[in-house]
């Protein structure tokens, strides 16, 4: 692997198809040694956790360590490193709860004061996650952390166990695809990262789906050529060992969303009897998608997991403009805002049963639990929750009004959901009023994840270099 990503946690650059997680809340507040079990996390080799991103390899057991802002003020980091925080990332440093309504457009029963309480910004101060193909092994892997913490006197919360869902029946027979509860497949769009993909990956996509590292990581230049995590303000650069505290470090978002799928159900099949349209094709025009992962957009016969352009699909006429994965991810869309792509890196997993269930209850919990990866909070995750999601993004060709069908929070009164059609065969885009909300926000954090370099520094009591230190 290039030493351009050495130490940097495995989940942020590798979307392997675990079959088990489980994320375990971390709360330091009644411990006075923290530094003390994060170095019983970090053992030496072979049984070092976190783990790393390397080519090729595949652990048994993929552990990941993200720290709140209150986690790493508790962990002893430097103020003059916390200082850069509230500087280039004021979301990292604010969190998920205080900007959940401003930024997020979250309220009602999606606000932070509803959220689960494990999610309360005086309890989170970091989030360990494991994964794995195997339930023995992740349950294993709990236990000895739960020991470790018992001992160091670090307060554990665990989230409701995610885990890969069975394929539906009518699914092609493919072992590694990834399905989500409304019956969708999951993990079909493509990013590459120059220096990390090969050259055969980067030529397989297009220039919408191509990045330079900086997009996900700190310390590398972004798409724009822009380096921020390495001065400011003003032209001065960082001390060396400030520079490298932040260094193939990247922000996470854990968030975790219940979906109500008997809604959605019951909604398509509504409308597929209103519009004369075949269900999964509804479906298709509301998630951008058809349950096996192929977009309208695509050719027929394309793969799913082929990369594609919206460029063919001008007017919207086979996948809406309105439908979640082309408000989430325009590609080469001509919007005001394309001169600023926004790409994450998803890294979530279902938890509940699969639906139906022979009997239905409503109490029955199911959802994602998500993991979104990027280097500005504010610009990529908040900006395609609070805006593309919640609002028509400006410059769209929608006419609809509707917000995001899938993951909005949709209210009476909303406008609706269009469907523009070929001028063959109507005169009009369809409309669909009405739309519920199917998915309800149960909990977000927002998390930094250090590099290994970083995380051992950290359990080290590193000081990163004195704060008016000057640069050789």
């Amino acid at each position: 692997m290039s030493q351009l990503f050495e130490g940097v946690q495995r989940i942020v650059l590798h979307g392997t198809p675990w079959k088990e997680a489980r994320h375990l809340v971390l709360d330091f507040a009644a411990s006075s040694m923290p530094l003390n079990f994060l170095h019983q996390l970090l053992r030496p080799e072979p049984n070092r956790w976190p783990s790393v991103a390397r080519k090729g390899e595949q652990p048994k057991l993929q552990v990941s360590l993200g720290f709140s802002r209150r986690g790493l003020e508790r962990a002893c980091v430097p103020a003059h490193v916390l200082a850069c925080f509230a500087l280039k990332a004021p979301a990292f440093w604010e969190g998920a709860v205080l900007r959940a309504g401003r930024h997020l457009g979250l309220s009602g029963r999606n606000a932070p004061s509803e959220w689960l309480d494990a999610f309360a910004w005086t309890k989170l101060d970091a989030v360990l996650s494991l994964h794995a193909m195997e339930e023995a092994t992740v349950d294993v892997a709990v236990q000895t952390v739960v020991r470790r913490a018992e001992e160091a006197k670090v307060s554990v919360c665990a989230l409701q166990p995610a885990r890969s869902l069975k394929p539906p029946a009518d699914a092609p027979e493919n072992t590694k695809a990834q399905w989500v509860h409304f019956g969708l497949r999951d993990g079909v769009a493509r990013i590459g990262i120059e220096g990390w993909d090969n050259e055969e990956k980067l030529k397989s996509l297009t220039a919408a789906s191509r990045h330079r590292a900086g997009e996900f990581l700190l310390g590398h230049p972004q798409n724009s050529g822009a380096n921020p995590w390495i001065a400011g303000p003003g032209p001065r650069v960082w001390p060396m060992e400030v520079r490298d505290f932040f260094r193939n470090g990247s922000f996470g978002v854990l968030h975790q969303v219940h979906q109500d799928v008997m809604a959605f159900e019951h909604f398509v099949r509504l409308r597929a009897e209103e519009t004369q349209l075949d269900a999964n094709l509804l479906k298709a025009k509301l998630c951008g998608r058809f349950p096996d992962g192929r977009s309208p957009a695509a050719p027929k016969d394309a793969d799913p997991e082929a990369d594609f352009k919206y460029s063919g699909d001008p007017e919207g006429h086979a996948c809406p403009f309105g439908s979640h994965a082309r408000r989430m991810n325009p590609r080469d869309d001509a919007l005001s805002h394309a001169g600023r792509r926004r790409p994450l890196l998803r890294r979530g997993m279902p938890y509940g049963p699969a639906w139906p269930q022979s009997v239905e209850k409503p109490e029955i919990q199911r959802g994602l639990i998500g993991h979104f990866f990027c280097a500005s909070i504010e610009d990529q995750f908040e900006h395609l929750l609070g805006q593309w999601a919640d609002r028509i993004p400006m410059g769209s060709k929608d006419g609809g009004g509707a917000r995001d069908p899938l993951i909005g929070a949709h209210e009476f009164g909303d406008g609706p959901f269009e469907i523009p059609l070929p001028p063959e065969q109507a005169e009009r885009p369809l409309r669909l009023y009405g739309l519920p909300p199917f998915a309800r926000t149960m909990g977000s954090a927002y998390l930094f994840y250090p590099s290994l370099q970083t995380l051992q520094g950290i359990a080290d009591s590193s000081v990163w270099g004195a704060a008016d230190q000057e640069n050789p």
